[in-house]
């Protein structure tokens, strides 16, 4: 049986400030050993399934759009620039996401309920945060620090979240490539 990477998410698209602070960084850390995420893949991830056999995929769509029925479009703001690990072995480097409404958590809540035992799953914390890339080798730590340390100052939009998307993800060389199998709007605040 066919399997499928699949995840549910939202979407986030980049405005021309974001990609101003975006492309600010790849300068600024061009000589470290990051694979950068593409500006067309952002999203915040908030179930990540892995691979799924197809004949199981029909089985998130019900209570999926039962989820975002109960929900409201809402605003998003990227936040400050973080790492997962620490400075000299980061693994992921990302920004985190402001919302005073609760909405994502209460999203993202509702769908690790009504997915508890997804197998990929490795704790029930939520970070919501948009990935900017991936490093592979820090050769200067103290450079990834104080980037971070200083994004406290950075401000970006505020960006509306209207739909929940089921989306397949397939790795290539080149990075990886998504599909969106089905959308999922929220209701009109």
């Amino acid at each position: 049986m066919a399997l499928k990477r699949i995840f549910i998410a939202v979407d986030y698209q980049p405005d021309s400030d974001f990609l101003d602070y975006f492309s600010f960084l790849r300068r600024e850390l061009r000589n470290e050993d990051i694979k950068w995420s593409s500006t067309q893949n952002f999203h915040i991830t908030l179930k990540f399934f892995g691979d799924t056999p197809e004949d199981q995929i029909s089985s998130i769509i019900h209570p999926l759009d039962g989820i975002t029925k109960k929900h409201s479009s809402f605003q998003i703001q990227p936040g400050h620039l973080g790492v997962f690990g620490d400075f000299k072995q980061a693994r992921v480097l990302w920004l985190g996401i402001n919302e005073t409404s609760g909405t994502l958590e209460s999203l993202a809540h509702a769908i690790a309920q009504a997915f508890p035992s997804a197998p990929s799953d490795k704790n029930n914390s939520f970070t919501p945060h948009l990935t900017l890339g991936r490093p592979k080798f820090i050769r200067q730590p103290n450079l990834l620090k104080t980037l971070v340390e200083s994004s406290v100052e950075q401000v970006f939009n505020p960006f509306t979240i209207r739909e929940v998307l089921l989306i397949w993800s397939t790795l290539t060389p080149l990075g990886p490539q998504y599909k969106t199998l089905k959308s999922f709007p929220l209701q009109s605040a």
